[in-house]
């Protein structure tokens, strides 16, 4: 029995592979790919965000549950076992920062062993820093926070930290890694994923389009402005901001400034970031810390005051609504997230679990 992994990292098209795997599920298994069903199958299906099928196997391993992970994986063996299959497939962007921690990936490969399961291969992912950060940071920051690039860089920008101690230990477990460049270009994925790591021919049925769009930073920091004068006018104001495609041009100003403090923190980081660089195929490794050049473009700024003015109008009115809303948001989420909270929202591990 193999055990496939996708690990990450976060922001490199890991909602489109899992609706890829979920709408492909049928076909997948007739070439002897079994992908175990998961509650997030109706998002994947809908090409959403979505935590992907390896969200369960993610759960346990950050509550560092020995015997539920085993047990876990002795039923995925079994299920692929009664599908006459021997190849298991689980995708979860944020296994990779969960395997910086040692005793992680003991318990990972001591339950795998004990489930059946005689090879892990795992692959990741890895963005072009600069591109990376820009994406993360604008995903983040759409809630009205982080307005400070070079507080964001040093305090919130967990993935060179997360590196660090992960690769003073992957190579000591008999897992076969696969380190590979993101390319914003789904043929590319699909290559990659299916063709490169899963000896698979890419399947004939097509993703729908992920919804995820990201907004300018001009349009963020009006979010940020507005944010601090209005709790929680970001969904309204993220919601009519982005409607306006033609206005979610960058600002070549804020481009150069987020660069500038990207590069600043970037230089701290050297010698993380060789090692990275060493883990991709000499063809790729070139492009991973390549710096765009951003300076001298002709784009003029546009003006979004209109659209914040209307989604200023738009919150006050639906005000007592939004407040509620949020409100039932955030009891909910705390009742059902506290006790992975305290376990995983940890700098050992960089952030939430979903993000």
């Amino acid at each position: 029995m193999i055990l496939y992994l996708h690990i990450g990292t976060n922001k490199t098209g890991s909602s489109f592979l899992q609706s890829s795997l979920a709408i492909n599920k049928e076909s997948l298994l007739s070439q002897g790919l079994y992908i175990p069903e998961s509650k997030w199958d109706s998002l994947m299906l809908d090409g959403k965000i979505s935590p992907g099928n390896g969200h369960e196997l993610a759960l346990l391993l950050a509550q560092e549950d020995e015997k539920g992970t085993t047990v876990y994986l002795q039923k995925l063996v079994e299920q692929a076992q009664n599908h006459h299959v021997s190849n298991i497939v689980l995708s979860n962007e944020v296994l990779i920062r969960l395997f910086s921690n040692q005793k992680i990936l003991d318990i990972l490969v001591e339950a795998a062993a004990k489930a059946g399961i005689k090879y892990i291969k795992a692959l990741c992912f890895i963005r072009n820093i600069y591109s990376h950060a820009l994406s993360l940071y604008k995903h983040r920051a759409k809630t009205g926070k982080h307005p400070n690039y070079d507080t964001w860089f040093n305090s919130d920008y967990e993935t060179l930290r997360v590196f660090n101690p992960f690769l003073s230990i992957f190579k000591n477990y008999a897992i076969e890694w696969s380190f590979r460049l993101y390319k914003k270009d789904p043929k590319h994925l699909e290559e990659v994923f299916y063709n490169d790591f899963l000896s698979l021919k890419t399947p004939d049925s097509k993703v729908p389009k992920s919804v995820n769009p990201s907004l300018s930073l001009q349009n963020i920091a009006a979010i940020q402005t507005n944010a601090k004068k209005y709790t929680g006018i970001h969904e309204v104001l993220y919601a009519k901001l982005i409607s306006k495609k033609e206005f979610n041009e960058e600002n070549p100003a804020l481009l150069n400034q987020f660069y500038d403090s990207a590069q600043h923190y970037f230089n701290t980081q050297k010698n993380v970031i060789s090692a990275i660089q060493a883990l991709f195929p000499e063809q790729e490794a070139p492009q991973f810390s390549k710096t765009p050049l951003m300076k001298g473009i002709d784009n003029p700024a546009f003006s979004n005051e209109k659209i914040v003015q209307s989604a200023i109008t738009t919150y006050k009115r639906q005000w007592p609504k939004l407040f509620m809303k949020r409100a039932y948001r955030n009891v909910l989420s705390l009742l059902k997230n506290k006790k992975t909270s305290a376990v995983f929202d940890s700098e050992r591990y960089g952030g939430s679990l979903r993000s």
